[in-house]
């Protein structure tokens, strides 16, 4: 059985909502008590990632997002 990998949309512009938590989680901090509706969209976009643990990091793209829209704190990356 293939794992289904999020379809990548790098054109999605995100609420600020879902920016706020994506910058959350890349300067670290946990995104338990977001909003389940927020983290699944991010994780659809592929903008992070669930690890088996169930712990979320930004993915790549999440990285070019969050730089894209000049935001400055990136420590969670997947890439390290």
């Amino acid at each position: 059985m293939a794992l289904q990998m999020p379809t990548h949309a790098p054109h999605i512009r995100l609420t600020r909502e879902q920016l706020a938590a994506l910058e959350r989680c890349a300067a670290g901090i946990s995104l338990r008590f977001d909003p389940p509706s927020v983290v699944n969209a991010l994780l659809n976009a592929g903008y992070l990632q669930r690890n088996v643990a169930g712990v979320l990091t930004v993915t790549n793209a999440g990285v070019q997002y969050l730089t894209r829209q000049g935001a400055s704190v990136v420590a969670n990356a997947d890439d390290r």
